[in-house]
């Protein structure tokens, strides 16, 4: 497949890119917790409100779009206002899938660059948006991601190992995602795979080069309730992430 060339941008340093829209994503079902873990509190904070809240002060994003179940607009909507979000612009509707979400808020997104973030990784820090961000807008597109430690095999269907991959070359994916706005939406128009559940892989898939810059090891997300314990013990021992 060939490379596909972005427009990207030399910068002088992090702060020349500021035309960024946050995609975060709360339409998921919460199968695995039993109830809907984006409105959980962590710390006292609900585990979404943590994550608009670290977009909405950083100082490189200019627009925040959040997208979740039809059921829940309000209460995000009540949730911003009580945390005086000023930079929310729409709340859009989730789709099926993860893919069909993401697809939904694109249409509202008219900055230059865009960065799709789990509204379940509520201790996203400042330094991994914008060291995303600034590789996004000098390469096209980019994730934040951590190495593998522990050791991956795969395995067959009946649960026999079939090979054991070299963790050197692996590296766990976390958000947010940064992309060329322009450049995303033209992959995503190409993707036929509802069910794809990466983001970078719609970018990839259609031509295009993912760089990857250092994620967190506090960048956790929010899958079940030890997390939450988890998720807590990480804010007492460093205090406020946002």
């Amino acid at each position: 497949m060939a490379i596909l060339q972005t427009k990207t941008k030399a910068l002088s340093n992090q702060s020349d890119v500021s035309d960024v829209t946050a995609v975060i994503l709360a339409a998921g079902s919460s199968s695995r917790m039993g109830t809907d873990k984006q409105f959980l509190p962590i710390a006292g904070v609900p585990c979404i409100a943590r994550s608009i809240l670290a977009f909405e002060r950083h100082p490189q994003i200019k627009s925040i779009i959040v997208v979740t179940k039809k059921q829940r607009i309000l209460d995000i909507q009540n949730l911003c206002e009580r945390y005086e979000i000023t930079k929310l612009t729409d709340i859009i509707e989730g789709g099926d899938t993860r893919f069909l979400s993401v697809k939904n808020a694109l249409p509202y997104v008219g900055t230059e660059y865009l960065v799709i973030h789990d509204g379940a990784r509520p201790l996203v820090s400042k330094r991994v948006i914008s060291d995303v961000i600034e590789a996004a807008a000098g390469c096209g597109g980019a994730i934040p991601c951590m190495p593998v430690t522990d050791t991956v095999k795969t395995v067959d269907k009946s649960g026999y190992v079939i090979k054991t991959l070299d963790r050197s070359t692996l590296a766990g994916v976390q958000t947010p995602q940064g992309f060329v706005t322009e450049d995303y939406k033209a992959a995503a128009a190409q993707n036929q795979d509802d069910l794809i559940t990466d983001d970078s892989a719609v970018f990839e898939n259609a031509g295009y080069r993912v760089k990857t810059v250092r994620g967190s090891y506090h960048n956790i997300k929010i899958t079940v309730m030890e997390d939450i314990l988890t998720a807590e013990n990480i804010i007492k021992k460093t205090g406020e992430i946002l």
